[in-house]
């Protein structure tokens, strides 16, 4: 969905049924007032919120019960298109929202000065029925190329004898890990909450446990 600011291709007024698309007649401006967009936003956010709107209400009238919507949306309008799509679908069935860098940064639409540029776009997700909706997890081989965290950040010998942190030549590719050595991470295995029920000790070679091992 285009936003305020950045110019969109579709009339202001969604119950007119006589405009067609790039209709010239449908702008609210005199063509020599439109630069490079059709920005044609005649209340300004008002009347995009309230196009928005009316598209997603046909859009959740129109849904499965195990259906979702998904809406792309910047920074700017991030926060309002959320009221708006929990108004309509509900709070309860927000299933999550989905930041990816875009391919570069520009400057934010909202800054009045030159401070930190937009480098992410959302991806809202909303559901018509949480209990039903369809999800499939994805799942992607692991591998030092892939660990965008930097935990593994450790190397264990053929004979676990040995463990060290890896060289920065090693973490960068530049130089290959030694044959045989295993990629692990050190992490914390109590949770950052307490439960009552389930947070334990553990005892490992004589010593209450606090770390534990994952190999990659």
């Amino acid at each position: 969905m285009d936003e305020p600011g950045i110019g969109s291709n579709f009339q202001p007024f969604v119950r007119r049924r006589d405009v067609t698309h790039n209709d010239d007649a449908a702008l609210t401006r005199e063509p020599e007032m439109v630069k490079a967009y059709r920005d044609t936003w005649e209340l300004g956010l008002h009347s995009y919120l309230t196009y928005l709107r009316d598209r997603l209400a046909l859009c959740r009238d129109l849904l499965a019960p195990s259906g979702s919507v998904f809406v792309q949306i910047g920074e700017a309008n991030l926060h309002h298109v959320r009221e708006v799509m929990d108004e309509l679908f509900g709070v309860d069935n927000f299933c999550g929202c989905v930041t990816f860098r875009t391919t570069s940064a520009v400057s934010s639409p909202m800054a009045r000065v030159n401070v930190l540029g937009a480098v992410a776009d959302y991806l809202l997700w909303y559901c018509k029925d949480f209990e039903r909706v369809k999800y499939r997890q994805l799942y992607l081989a692991k591998g030092l190329a892939s660990d965008t965290s930097g935990v593994y950040s450790w190397v264990e010998s053929p004979d676990r004898r040995t463990r060290r942190r890896m060289t920065p030549e090693e973490l960068s590719g530049e130089c290959a890990i030694p044959a045989g050595w295993r990629v692990f991470c050190l992490d914390n295995m109590t949770s950052q909450g307490f439960s009552q029920g389930l947070s334990q000790q553990y005892v490992l070679d004589g010593g209450v446990g606090r770390e534990a091992v994952g190999y990659m």
